[in-house]
């Protein structure tokens, strides 16, 4: 669906399926499915993606919404209530996978 290293200000939702993003070293690092986004970072912030993001084999055919800068700057202006609803969505979903690293990190360290 992405690859490490390309660079675009878009993030996905996903609609049906499921996606995995993973490092270069095939490291899982998130599952995303239905009503989940990935790709979030390259939104919001500058610079290459981080991690790829693939079709979890197996599953049901994967369906995403792209939702790239200027769509969300349409967004803002046609429809600011649910612009702000969807930051408060990545910003939560960012907090939990920020959490989820530092339990792993500090299991690790244990």
């Amino acid at each position: 669906i992405l690859q490490e290293g390309s660079c675009d200000r878009a993030l996905y939702v996903v609609v049906q399926g499921f996606a995995l993003a993973q490092a270069a070293d095939g490291h899982v690092l998130t599952r995303t499915g239905p009503g989940e986004v990935f790709g979030e970072v390259s939104m919001y912030a500058t610079g290459n993606r981080g991690a790829s993001c693939s079709v979890v084999a197996g599953s049901i055919t994967t369906g995403v919404k792209i939702i790239n800068l200027p769509a969300m700057k349409r967004s803002a202006m046609e429809n600011p209530l649910q612009i702000s609803r969807l930051h408060r969505f990545v910003a939560r979903t960012l907090a939990v996978r920020a959490q989820s690293q530092v339990r792993r990190d500090t299991v690790f360290l244990d």
